[in-house]
C-alpha cells in the first residue's frame, strides 16, 4: 500500500515508478475518503483533476481495494515532465523523493502539481497555472484589465520569453476600445479603469499596467522588466521561460479569451430580479420533467455569474456556485458563496445560501451550517434510519443556536424554525435569514442584503462555538 499523508483537502503521495507506468495509484482507507470512495458503493466515482490548467476526468475505483486511475493523457503529460523516470527509480537516491500532491477544490474537482524536488522552475510553472486559474474561474485575476494583460502578454512573447511593453499596451487598448464600441462600457466591475481610454496615449496604458496589472505578476516572480538598447521588455522569468512550451503559451492565450468571454457574459447577463424570479416561480414545473432540460443553467450558471458580476464577493477569497442536483433535480436547490480555505466540499462547513422551497416560492438567503460532517460522524456512530436523522437534526440545531448565541445578526432573523423546506437537514442548518416572499428583490436590495450577510459570514468563520 502506498504512502499518503493527508492534510484537511491536501493528500500528498510519494510518486512510485508504477504510478507512471499505469497511471493506477493505490488508496488507503483516508486517501478513499479523501476521494470520497466507499466500500459499500460499487460504482466508479468520475473526478476532474486539472494539471497546468488543464482538465484530465479520471476515475476513483470503487473495489475491495480502491485505487485511483489517472486519465492517460494525464499520465503522459507528467511522463513527459519528468521522462528519465525509469532511470531515477533504477538508481538508489536520499533525500526527498518525487511526489504528487492534489488539493481539493470542489466536491469531485482537485488540482494536481507533480514535485520533483531537484527542478524549482517546475514548480513556479505549477504555481503560475494556479494564479492563473482553470477554465472560465478568474484565479487569482480579478478583472477584465487583468485578463486581457495577461492574454496579450503571452500572444507577443518573442522567443527569448519577451515582450514589448507599448505592443502590449497598444494591443490591449485596441480590445477595450471594441469593447467600448460595442457595448459602451469597459469594465464596471474593476476597482480601476482607464479614463478617456480612446484619447489615452501608449505612455498613459503603460503607466496604468504598470500600477495595476503587473505588480500582480511581478509579485508572484513571474515576470521582470528588462531593457535592450532602447526597448523596454516585459521578460518571462528565465526558469518559467525554459519550462513554457510553445503548447503552454497557445493554451494560456486560449484560456485567456474564454475567461474574457464569460467575463463579459456575467457583465452583459439579464438582471438577478428576473433569473431570482424565473428560479421562483418555474422551477417546480422542470422538477418532474428529465434532468437534461437547460433550466438548471439559470442557477449552475446565469445566477452565479450575475451574483460574481454584482461586485460585492471577493472572488479571489470566495466562490459562488449553483446546484440544481446530481442526477435528477435537488428537493431544495441552491446558490451558495462559501469561503475557499474553510470549505470546498457542498453541504459542509459554514456557507451562504440561496435555498428556495419550490412548492411555497419563498427563496430564502442564509447562513447556514452544512450537514454532510454531522452526519457522516453520526454513520460512524453506527446511527441509521430515523435514529440518524433524529440526531442529526439536533445536532445542526444545537450548532445553529451556538453561532446565534456569539453574534449579532443585523437585519436578518434568528427566527429559522419559521423556515419552511421540504428537506430539514438545510432548515435546521440555518443560523440566520431573510426571507424574499413570492417576490424576487430589486438587484439594490439583493446587493445590500448580500453585502450585510458577506459581513456575518466572515464573522462566524472566526467564531469556534
Amino acid at each position: 500500500m502506498q504512502n499518503w499523508i493527508i492534510d484537511g483537502y491536501k493528500a500528498e503521495l510519494t510518486l512510485n515508478e508504477q504510478n507512471l507506468e499505469t497511471g493506477i495509484i493505490d488508496l488507503d482507507g483516508a486517501a478513499a475518503h479523501y476521494f470520497d470512495l466507499s466500500y459499500d458503493n460499487k460504482k466508479d466515482r468520475r473526478l476532474l483533476i486539472y494539471y497546468e490548467g488543464r482538465e484530465y476526468p479520471s476515475y476513483g475505483q470503487n473495489q475491495r481495494e480502491p485505487k485511483l486511475a489517472l486519465s492517460k493523457a494525464l499520465t503522459s503529460r507528467l511522463i513527459g515532465v519528468f521522462p528519465d523516470y525509469k532511470q531515477y527509480y533504477s538508481e538508489a537516491h536520499e533525500g526527498e523523493r518525487p511526489k504528487l500532491i492534489f488539493d481539493k477544490t470542489g466536491s469531485d474537482e482537485y488540482n494536481l502539481r507533480l514535485v520533483l524536488p531537484w527542478n524549482k522552475a517546475i514548480g513556479l510553472k505549477q504555481d503560475l497555472f494556479e494564479f492563473l486559474g482553470t477554465g472560465k474561474n478568474l484565479g487569482k485575476l480579478k478583472d477584465s484589465y487583468d485578463v486581457v494583460f495577461v492574454r496579450e502578454l503571452f500572444d507577443n512573447l518573442d522567443n527569448q520569453g519577451n515582450s514589448d511593453v507599448f505592443m502590449v499596451s497598444g494591443k490591449l487598448k485596441r480590445r477595450l476600445e471594441k469593447r467600448l464600441d460595442a457595448t459602451g462600457k469597459i469594465d464596471e466591475q474593476a476597482e480601476n479603469n482607464i479614463d478617456n481610454l480612446k484619447e489615452a496615449g501608449l505612455d498613459e496604458i503603460l503607466s496604468f499596467l504598470l500600477d495595476h496589472q503587473y505588480p500582480k505578476l511581478s509579485e508572484k516572480d513571474f515576470i521582470r522588466i528588462s531593457q535592450t538598447n532602447d526597448h523596454f521588455l516585459f521578460q518571462l522569468n528565465p526558469a518559467l521561460q525554459t519550462e513554457l512550451s510553445t503548447d503552454d503559451r497557445n493554451f494560456i492565450v486560449k484560456n485567456m479569451d474564454q475567461k474574457l468571454e464569460a467575463y463579459y457574459a456575467r457583465e452583459d447577463a439579464p438582471s438577478l430580479t428576473d433569473s431570482f424570479e424565473n428560479l421562483m416561480f418555474d422551477y417546480d414545473t422542470y422538477f418532474t420533467k428529465d434532468f437534461r432540460y437547460s433550466f438548471k443553467d439559470l442557477i449552475t450558471d446565469s445566477i452565479p455569474d450575475a451574483l460574481m458580476n454584482l461586485g460585492v464577493v471577493d472572488l479571489t477569497k470566495y466562490d459562488i456556485r449553483g446546484f440544481a442536483g446530481v442526477d435528477d433535480w435537488a428537493l431544495v436547490p441552491y446558490i451558495s458563496v462559501t469561503d475557499k480555505e474553510s470549505s470546498r466540499i457542498r453541504d459542509t462547513g459554514l456557507y451562504i445560501a440561496y435555498l428556495l422551497n419550490k412548492d411555497t416560492k419563498h427563496l430564502y438567503l442564509t447562513l447556514i451550517n452544512g450537514f454532510l460532517p454531522l452526519e457522516e460522524e453520526l454513520k460512524h456512530q453506527g446511527l441509521e434510519g430515523e435514529e440518524l436523522l433524529e440526531a442529526l437534526n439536533l445536532a445542526l440545531l444545537q450548532k445553529a443556536d451556538a453561532y446565534r448565541g456569539l453574534m449579532s445578526m443585523g437585519t436578518f432573523s434568528k427566527d429559522a424554525d419559521k423556515v419552511e423546506l421540504p428537506d430539514k437537514r438545510y432548515e435546521n442548518g440555518i443560523i440566520a435569514y431573510k426571507l424574499y416572499d413570492k417576490r424576487a428583490p430589486l438587484e439594490e436590495t439583493i446587493r445590500e442584503d448580500l453585502s450585510e450577510l458577506m459581513g456575518l459570514y466572515e464573522t462566524a468563520l472566526g467564531l469556534n462555538p
